[in-house]
């Protein structure tokens, strides 16, 4: 099995993700971006790229990925799913949420790698879980997050598939 060469894309999410954590002061750790409805950053992973989340309510929030996959089907990735949280710590001191959820995933574009099928059109299609855990940020409006996101592929191949990612947004 050969390692696939990082993509730059990947390094440099990574090394903003990074850039990120090494500015942010853990002390400060709390819910102020719970106010806003809307975050924006990057996430690197499986797939790679923009991580969109829309607040609905408190627990209920819609969240959404584009980005490069390097392991599963297609090169394109989207996903949407509709999550919901578990406060794990005491909003005034830290904002620390369990989530969960599920929705689709789309992969577009030739096959990735060699465990996929090569006689493929480009187009995939699945159902995809997210299992993750966010933290907020007090001072700043600020979310680092780490998930792991299990995917049924039900078109062009019926397979299971596990990928996952880290990443951070901004809140408006």
């Amino acid at each position: 099995m050969t390692i696939p060469r990082p993509q730059p894309l990947h390094l440099l999410l990574a090394a903003s993700i990074a850039a990120l954590a090494l500015a942010i002061d853990p002390a400060s750790a709390s819910a102020q971006s719970r106010g806003s409805r809307f975050g924006l950053g990057g996430m690197v992973g499986e797939p790679s790229g923009l991580s969109l989340k829309l607040r609905l309510n408190e627990a209920l929030a819609l969240d959404m990925g584009v980005g490069f996959g390097a392991f599963g089907p297609g090169r394109l990735n989207v996903h949407a799913d509709f999550i919901g949280a578990l406060n794990l710590t005491e909003r005034s001191r830290a904002g620390m949420d369990l989530y969960f959820g599920a929705g689709p995933r789309l992969a577009l574009g030739g096959s990735s790698n060699g465990r996929w099928k090569d006689d493929s059109d480009g187009f995939w299609l699945g159902v995809r879980g997210a299992v993750g855990l966010v933290w907020e940020f007090q001072r700043r409006p600020l979310d680092v997050f780490v998930e792991v996101a299990p995917t049924l592929w039900i078109i062009d191949d019926v397979r299971f598939d596990v990928g996952g990612a880290a990443g951070a947004r901004y809140w408006f």
